[in-house]
């Protein structure tokens, strides 16, 4: 997830959503209406203008699946087959601003190199000195080059690739890299 803004409100955003998603995960159905509940909680708790964006995820190796649930946060899925990233919609609005129903996807037959890969927009939006915008296409150019390391040497190479694309400019915005690689 990402909150917006900046401190002690942002990160009660965060902690009061995470408390909030992981009680709902035990006490509902499924993925979807989990996020419902957590969201209809925070909605009733948070002042206007916080809120924030949440991917969740549920993986059954043993079934090789994984369900995914978007509160506006959009994840990208790379088949081991494949040579570019297939797109997770960022299906709902935002965790925090009104009372919604939410709608969870299962992709099956997920195989030993296909990839989840998650990024806040801190990530992308990264701007080099001149300005320019690292941008979300070079992001996940980048992200497919490194496809073959473990999950672990992906986000340490996607955070060296940020870096040296900002080339000493500090980050304007918090940069978080999620990456699960199923073996």
């Amino acid at each position: 997830g990402d909150a917006t803004g900046h401190a002690i409100p942002s990160a009660w955003v965060v902690a009061t959503a995470r408390a909030y998603v992981r009680a709902s995960i035990f006490n509902e159905p499924d993925l979807a209406s989990a996020i419902a509940l957590a969201n209809e909680r925070l909605t009733d708790e948070s002042s206007a203008g916080l809120f924030m964006v949440l991917f969740s995820a549920i993986v059954d190796t043993s079934e090789g699946t994984l369900e995914v649930a978007s509160a506006g946060h959009p994840g990208y899925l790379l088949r081991s087959k494949d040579s570019e990233f297939q797109e997770i919609e960022a299906a709902g609005i935002p965790l925090g601003i009104q009372s919604t129903t939410y709608r969870s996807t299962k992709y099956e037959g997920l195989a030993s190199g296909d990839v989840l890969f998650l990024a806040s927009d801190g990530v992308w939006e990264c701007r080099n000195p001149a300005g320019e915008l690292l941008g979300l296409d070079r992001l996940l150019a980048e992200a497919v080059r490194q496809r073959d390391r473990s999950a672990e040497e992906q986000v340490a190479a996607m955070f060296d690739f940020v870096k040296d694309w900002a080339s000493g400019r500090p980050l304007d915005d918090d940069c978080t890299i999620v990456v699960l690689r199923f073996d």
